[in-house]
């Protein structure tokens, strides 16, 4: 069957978007996790590149002109390389902005990571920056940070092309306080700019502590953060209760319905069903504690169920479907809706982790389409292994970043654009070939398994399902596993040449550090194979083999004896 979509039209008030112009320019962060040097993920086009200028960027409304950014920004690279880290710095940043005044107390841990593979950076802080525009102004805030404390903390504005420096904190460790350098004429509060600085704790940030007291000049600031920044470091956990939410708004809820049958699932209707809160609701197999305090939190609460709505093929009546009675995918790309459509209608940064997690490749595709031709001035950015994406006609070539490993195991950020890829270049196909690097390097391998692995699962009948007369024996089966990865498969490649087999095998490093060749999952060879087994199996008993490779050749003379006498 084929996948289909239809149009969807997002509504949004373009008065409301020219006011409330956000924008993501940079992020910037070093010494978390797998990052151990600054990474910086630019969300800046490229000023030579000129396709799709009008419908991938847009022109940010800045002093500084022809700032061109960005709708969207895709980033690859094999498991464990560092992209999930990037989506994660991100979200950190977002938490402790949001929380470290209002949530933390004196003495509560920082819940930051260090690059842990050198003994410097393990004891240096992290540090996240980011450069957005908000409201037409730009701004740079950043921090730096450990378990215990922040070290570093400074916010500068841009309302014109010269920056202004509106507070900048640093920790005096022969004080162990913190000091504030002179505030700047810029930022207003006088004397109670001190009074914030001194109630400040040493594991919260002076921004989130101004916030407290509705400091209405760092409300843009701090509102991009809470309101503006979206970040799912893990989509498999997003949650349907913000889209639930979402459609109690008949408007919205047309919205999500057209957006879930964009994507070809044949939903006729949604309808949600409140319900009062009552302990039959609650799993049977909570603990009693759990209970308690669910019960507690619950009480005289409704509860909003989705019900799916569907036409009875013969009659036209709508029947209904329960959540889950969903598949996986329709169930993620609705708990998707909501908080996809608020970013587009609402022009907000949006950063997903694995965006094509649970979702057909066409599905990602369409997404992101519909955010680039949409027409307001969201952002997207998102990892995905979905090479399909890869396209120029979807995405330019500064839209496409790498994030690999170095000899030093620390994650490196670079654009596809550092290749200077032609117009026209078959960009997946280069990726596929592992051109731009970033790219998974397969090593082949074998285990070691019981002797009669292949002997516990039995013979069935084979009368019904045999389509013709076997034609010949089966060939007996032989697993050899190798300590060496460079004379031992020579030596492997001979017998199989000689035996004229046929094999599907692989040849890979023992990794278990044991020293001999085994032969196994074979009870029927003749005696002269079963004697090489041997000999393989206990290399400490032959002294007169005491070289591994003398040990190989000597069990490869001796299958190939077999070898001749079964062709013979």
């Amino acid at each position: 069957m084929k996948f289909g979509f239809n149009s969807i039209l997002c509504l949004y008030d373009a008065k409301n978007q020219i006011k409330n112009r956000i924008m993501l320019v940079e992020f910037t962060v070093s010494n978390f996790r797998s990052i151990h040097e600054p990474q910086t993920w630019s969300m800046v086009a490229a000023p030579a590149l000129k396709e799709w200028e009008d419908r991938n960027t847009f022109l940010a409304p800045h002093p500084a002109k022809n700032l061109r950014l960005l709708r969207s920004a895709a980033l690859y690279g094999p498991n464990a390389a560092g992209k999930s880290t990037l989506v994660e710095a991100l979200h950190f940043m977002k938490q402790q902005v949001v929380n470290s005044a209002r949530e933390s107390q004196q003495g509560d841990l920082i819940p930051v990571v260090p690059f842990k593979l050198t003994a410097d950076s393990r004891a240096a802080d992290s540090e996240f920056s980011v450069q957005f525009i908000e409201a037409g102004k730009r701004y740079e805030y950043g921090f730096r940070c450990n378990k215990v404390r922040f070290t570093e903390e400074w916010l500068y504005a841009y309302p014109t092309a010269r920056a202004q420096k509106w507070f900048h904190r640093v920790y005096d460790a022969q004080t162990g306080k913190d000091a504030y350098a002179p505030f700047s004429e810029h930022f207003l509060g006088g004397q109670q700019r001190h009074v914030w600085a001194k109630e400040t704790r040493l594991n919260a940030l002076f921004l989130s502590r101004c916030m407290q007291s509705n400091n209405e000049q760092l409300r843009p600031v701090f509102e991009w953060f809470s309101q503006r920044l979206r970040v799912v470091p893990r989509p498999e956990a997003l949650r349907s209760d913000f889209t639930v939410k979402q459609c109690e708004d008949p408007k919205v809820r047309a919205e999500v319905l057209g957006f879930l049958n964009a994507a070809d699932l044949s939903i006729d209707g949604i309808r949600l069903e409140h319900q009062p809160f009552s302990t039959d609701m609650l799993p049977p197999k909570l603990s009693d504690a759990m209970r308690q305090e669910l019960t507690t939190h619950l009480k005289g609460k409704d509860l909003t169920r989705v019900k799916f709505q569907r036409r009875d093929t013969a009659t036209g009546d709508m029947i209904e479907f329960d959540d889950d009675e969903e598949s996986d995918g329709t169930r993620a790309l609705f708990a998707f809706a909501g908080p996809w459509l608020d970013v587009i209608n609402q022009s907000r940064v949006l950063v997903v982790d694995e965006l094509d997690s649970s979702l057909h490749p066409l599905v990602v595709r369409h997404l992101v389409a519909m955010l680039q031709n949409g027409g307001t001035q969201a952002q997207l950015l998102f990892t995905t292994h979905d090479t399909t994406l890869l396209s120029q006609k979807l995405l330019r070539r500064d839209q496409v970043w790498f994030v690999e490993k170095n000899g030093q195991r620390e994650a490196r950020l670079y654009p596809l654009s550092d290749f200077s890829p032609r117009e026209n270049e078959a960009i997946e196909r280069g990726y596929l070939n592992g051109r731009y690097g970033a790219f998974p390097t397969c090593k082949t391998w074998i285990f070691m398994v019981p002797k009669d692995l292949f002997s516990k699962r039995q013979p069935g009948n084979p009368k019904g399902t045999q389509r013709q007369a076997q034609l010949r024996t089966s060939a007996p089966r032989v697993l050899l596993v190798c300590e060496g990865e460079k004379t031992e498969p020579k030596y492997f490649n001979e017998l199989v040449g000689a035996w004229s087999l046929s094999p599907q095998v692989q040849v890979g490093k023992n990794d278990k550090g044991m020293d001999g060749v085994f032969a196994l999952l074979e009870s029927k060879l003749p005696a002269a194979l079963k004697h090489a087994k041997t000999l393989a199996a206990n290399p400490a008993d032959n002294s007169e083999h005491p070289n591994p490779s003398t040990r190989m050749h000597e069990l490869i003379t001796r299958l190939q004896a077999v070898a001749a006498s079964k062709r013979k």
